[in-house]
């Protein structure tokens, strides 16, 4: 998952549905081409463009060994876009953000982490402004009724299994445990629970526990891919 915010984000909205938080969304493709019609829309898309242009930035001079001078042009391109006051798209960061990135743009001290701070800030931005509001349109509801295991795939209980065990089984598939649970599909009686391999069951229920504790941050989103 760390390598791979996308598949990350994919479980994400599954588990959450209508609870999502923007960094599921934003790292998730069909999703974050919602949320970005939903802001041209609006005629706000300045801040969630930024970020995308900002992430392909990041992942170019990280993955294709790019000479300074081609640093340089990608870089220069997003602050004429985006930075620079006057600009077409200019983007509602704070002065100091803009000083601090126009003071390194011009002593060429450019790297992937240039723009760094001033993503975390219009996605702190956004989540504030326009992300409620867009969870109540009627095509994020559809998007989210179209998530495979969000709130409407059943599952087959097993013979003398819990309803705990059958949660871990759940999150284990990547289902929506919360969905299930909250419709009550099968009514399960305690019985004794099937041992299972300790290794499977911790690693399983680490991995979803701790999703929103790795995503809680807005500030940790630029850290990943």
């Amino acid at each position: 998952f760390e390598n791979t915010p996308e598949a990350l984000a994919d479980v994400e909205i599954k588990i959450a549905g209508p609870k999502v938080q923007i960094r599921s969304i934003i790292y998730h493709p069909k999703a974050l081409n919602l949320f970005t019609a939903y802001l041209q829309s609006q005629w706000a898309s300045e801040s969630i463009e930024f970020w995308i242009e900002c992430r392909r930035f990041r992942k170019s001079s990280e993955t294709q060994q790019l000479t300074g001078s081609q640093l340089q042009y990608l870089a220069t391109k997003i602050i004429d876009k985006y930075i620079k006051s006057g600009s077409d798209k200019k983007i509602n960061i704070s002065a100091n953000m803009q000083k601090l990135i126009l003071e390194r743009w011009e002593k060429k001290e450019i790297d992937e982490t240039l723009f760094l701070q001033a993503e975390t800030e219009v996605v702190i931005l956004l989540d504030r402004d326009k992300f409620t509001a867009f969870k109540q349109t009627d095509a994020f509801k559809k998007f989210l009724s179209e998530q495979e295991g969000y709130g409407e795939t059943p599952i087959t209980p097993r013979i003398g299994e819990t309803q705990s065990a059958k949660n871990k089984r759940l999150i284990r598939r990547g289902g929506s445990m919360l969905g299930s649970i909250r419709r009550g599909i099968h009514s399960i009686k305690d019985g004794p629970t099937p041992r299972s391999p300790p290794s499977r069951v911790t690693s399983a229920m680490s991995v979803h526990s701790d999703l929103g504790t790795e995503c809680s941050s807005l500030r940790d989103l630029p850290q990943l891919e």
